[in-house]
């Protein structure tokens, strides 16, 4: 990626960077790189979790059909005993 200075970040020929100049644009470098990722992370996440929330559904009603047949294969051996 390319970072182009603008001339209010840069300070005049001879005069020093001072640190509270400096912190300030160090900080808004690092979010500009930094916050699309996050972001991007973030809805990832979400997508993942939604997408693991409905497997576990899924599986959860498999297990409740199964435990219904299971009783009901159950009761009719009982019944034919």
């Amino acid at each position: 990626m390319h970072l182009a200075l603008r001339s209010a970040d840069c300070n005049a020929v001879g005069s020093e960077v001072s640190m509270s100049d400096l912190i300030p644009g160090i900080r808004q470098v690092i979010q500009d790189l930094v916050t699309p990722d996050l972001k991007s992370l973030a809805a990832k996440m979400d997508s993942l979790q939604k997408q693991g929330e409905l497997q576990h559904d899924a599986v959860m009603k498999t297990m409740d059909a199964f435990r219904a047949e299971m009783r009901s294969e159950f009761a009719a051996l009982r019944a034919n005993n």
